[in-house]
């Protein structure tokens, strides 16, 4: 797990703008013998959590806990055993009323 989060903390920055960054094989997060576990605070998805309260912070109100990541995330989709995440701009999120 640790080499992914890693991999995933320096390649996204280098990304192009609307390039994706995806993760396969995500089912040994759950899996103990590759340093991940349901409960273990090294799984990747509980980093992929914090990714998500980041992207929507506009909300909660809290600092984000990874800026470098989360400030240019526009997605987080998760599938069975894989992780995409889309790199665009963030942008606040606008109120309109029509009527």
């Amino acid at each position: 797990m640790k080499h992914i989060r890693k991999s995933l903390e320096t390649l996204f920055p280098l990304l192009s703008k609307n390039g994706v960054y995806l993760v396969e094989d995500l089912h040994t997060a759950y899996w103990p013998p590759y340093a991940g576990g349901y409960h273990s605070s090294k799984n990747l998805f509980r980093y992929t959590l914090q990714l998500i309260h980041d992207m929507h912070h506009w909300y909660h109100g809290k600092a984000k806990i990874h800026p470098e990541i989360s400030s240019y995330c526009d997605g987080i989709h998760v599938h069975d055993s894989l992780l995409i995440i889309e790199k665009g701009e963030g942008h606040k999120p606008v109120y309109s009323r029509i009527g």
